[in-house]
């Protein structure tokens, strides 16, 4: 029996020790993939089985972690782990095969263990070594009973193939991940350079083109090498494989994470990147062009070194740019390619056709035209409703500029935006247009009084980062003796991509002066999540390519559901953009959506209308 001289430590019971190589036991065991997943009946059969053969109360499969012994499969237990220092089978792992305690009261090691004194009342134990894929063990497959018994070496033996078979079944699942993982690298990655093959790179330029918001552009590079051939002749396929590696990591490198870097195939590579279309209109036609197909063609300036050999290749450049050269990913893919090889000599950049200096010829134009385009009266304002989603009623309008030109006819925001803000003649059109607005919302007022619902008004990202530009639409509210909380201003997550902290600072400046922020398109930039508790804002818009999707698309869906409630959570109003039809509203309303906006309820319409349809009974 136990007795107080058998205790060697403190507590009364022997902790089990820790292996020398207990690192290396604990990354077998995670390589397994297991701890606190659910239970699974292949597992629960094997162990049931054990407890009907050796007519045992107990059975465990217990994997031994750093600090506890976890039960993957439990028989007759009611705990799904305990502490490791309590373990018998954190003794058992020493053990080259089993361990076997006949009767816990008459063993120094666990006489006075609280699993022996208390619940479950342990007086017999015996346990199979578990190993995992290094061959290290990680566990155990174990009987436990309430009153002593002995093992026969036959039962021992058996217990031993019940434990290999539990083995068996974990390192099971381990084979079938990396066998899902090996079939999804050779299916969407290179074998040769582990970088995204063709199909992959389809895939994400596919997606990318689908969130290409109208400030974006997509350039799509195909990188050809000259006379790969040659090299193959000359050096062999060995070494022209390694020069193929030694490439794609240069084009990785340069690339970082502006993009996606792929291998075609053979001595093709291709790349895409995505930039700001307002890049586009600059003064100089030099800069009219994205520098990235360029800086491509400068990475084969330098040798490639393959085994003390250095190769001095060359490559030509095939560019397309979405949305002006295709519309989707394979045309644009399969164009770039073209431009890669139509190019005689070696060493170019060729780009797919014109566009690019046809767009520059309009940008002037545009330009050109739009300095005058305030003067001659040919801006002018629509308003676009936004409507409570419980009631139907009116909440707000958001001001959308439109610009029907004598020469040009109507011009698209998104053409003559760009243009403006590269030439700083936003920031007369921005005073422009809150004049427009404060003008429009004094009429209404002396024609419908009682009925005014704030404006919502676009800032670019310039507008915010001038430091003028607040006390401009303060002064101009103010003369026109406008409430400033009927001024909304609406600023996108690109506004806050450069500079966050001086954009926050002219926030908070505007805020100060009693108007209200709204982000829009949210959901479509990079930082969405980290920006939006730091942000002073009253209303966030939910972008229409969530909305687009909600009632046929679980993903868009869920997404939408989680932007709503964190939104709501952080005392948010929501909008839902671009909302078409009645079922989209439905799925709205059910997710509590505050408000909504979109051609259902109204196209963006001209101050006489919204009069008529809006504030007269």
């Amino acid at each position: 029996m136990c007795s107080a001289k058998n205790k060697s430590v403190s507590k009364g019971f022997i902790p089990p020790p820790i292996p020398d190589n207990e690192a290396l036991r604990l990354k077998d065991l995670e390589s397994l993939k297991i701890l606190d997943t659910d239970a699974e009946e292949r597992f629960d059969r094997i162990t049931a089985l054990i407890a009907d053969v050796f007519d045992a109360p107990i059975v465990l499969l217990s994997l031994v972690d750093r600090d506890r012994q976890w039960f993957k499969s439990i028989h007759g237990l009611n705990v799904p782990e305990t502490s490791r220092e309590v373990s018998f089978c954190g003794h058992a792992i020493f053990e080259p095969e089993t361990m076997v305690v006949e009767d816990a009261h008459d063993d120094p090691r666990f006489c006075l263990n609280p699993l022996v004194t208390g619940e479950p009342n342990i007086r017999f134990y015996a346990g199979a070594v578990i190993r995992g894929p290094s061959g290290l063990p990680v566990g155990t497959c174990c009987l436990i009973d309430r009153k002593p018994r002995k093992l026969t070496d036959r039962d021992r033996k058996r217990l031993v193939i019940f434990a290999k078979l539990l083995e068996s079944e974990l390192l099971q699942s381990v084979k079938l991940t990396r066998l899902q993982q090996e079939t999804v690298m050779s299916a969407y990655f290179d074998p040769l350079t582990g970088l995204p093959n063709q199909r992959l790179f389809l895939d994400r330029l596919e997606q990318r083109l689908k969130i290409a918001g109208s400030l974006d552009s997509v350039t799509i590079c195909v990188v050809n090498i000259c006379r790969f051939s040659n090299v193959i002749n000359a050096w062999g396929k060995d070494n022209a494989n390694k020069a193929l590696v030694v490439i794609g990591k240069r084009i990785k490198a340069a690339i970082k994470n502006k993009g996606t870097v792929a291998r075609l195939s053979g001595d093709r590579f291709a790349v895409f990147t995505n930039r700001s279309k307002s890049a586009r209109y600059e003064r100089t036609p030099s800069h009219l062009r994205d520098p990235i197909p360029f800086e491509l063609n400068d990475l084969f300036n330098q040798p490639v070194d393959v085994g003390g050999v250095e190769l001095h290749l060359e490559a030509n450049v095939g560019v397309t740019s979405y949305p002006h050269d295709g519309e989707d990913a394979a045309s644009l893919l399969e164009n770039a390619a073209r431009c890669s090889k139509s190019v005689g000599a070696c060493a170019h950049v060729q780009y797919y056709s014109q566009t690019l200096s046809d767009e520059a010829s309009k940008a002037f134009a545009i330009e050109q035209r739009l300095r005058s385009a305030i003067a001659n009266q040919s801006l002018h304002l629509h308003y676009q409703p936004i409507i409570d989603l419980k009631s139907g009623r009116l909440q707000s309008l958001e001001a959308l500029l439109r610009w029907r030109d004598e020469t040009l006819g109507n011009v698209s925001p998104a053409d003559f935006i760009p243009v403006a803000e590269a030439t700083g003649v936003i920031a007369e059109i921005g005073r422009w247009v809150v004049e427009e607005v404060c003008s429009q919302l004094v009429a209404w007022k002396r024609q419908y009084p009682g009925q005014l619902v704030p404006v919502t008004i676009n800032l670019s990202t310039i507008q915010l980062m001038r430091s003028e530009t607040a006390q401009e639409i303060e002064s101009i509210v103010a003369r026109a003796g406008v409430d400033s909380a009927l001024i909304q201003l609406e600023v996108t997550e690109s506004c806050f991509l450069k500079d966050f902290d001086s954009a926050l600072c002219s926030m908070k400046k505007m805020l100060e002066l009693g108007f209200k922020f709204l982000i829009d398109d949210f959901g479509t930039g990079f930082s969405s999540l980290s920006y939006l508790n730091k942000l002073p804002l009253h209303k966030l818009k939910l972008d229409r390519s969530f909305v687009s999707g909600i009632d046929h698309s679980d993903k868009c869906k869920a997404l939408a559901k989680h932007i709503i409630a964190l939104s709501q959570e952080l005392g948010l109003i929501v909008v839902a953009e671009g909302v078409e039809d009645a079922a989209q509203a439905r799925i709205l309303t059910s997710m509590h959506c505050d408000q909504a906006q979109g051609y259902l309820y109204s196209r963006p319409l001209p101050p006489a209308e919204i009069s008529q349809r809006f504030f007269e009974d």
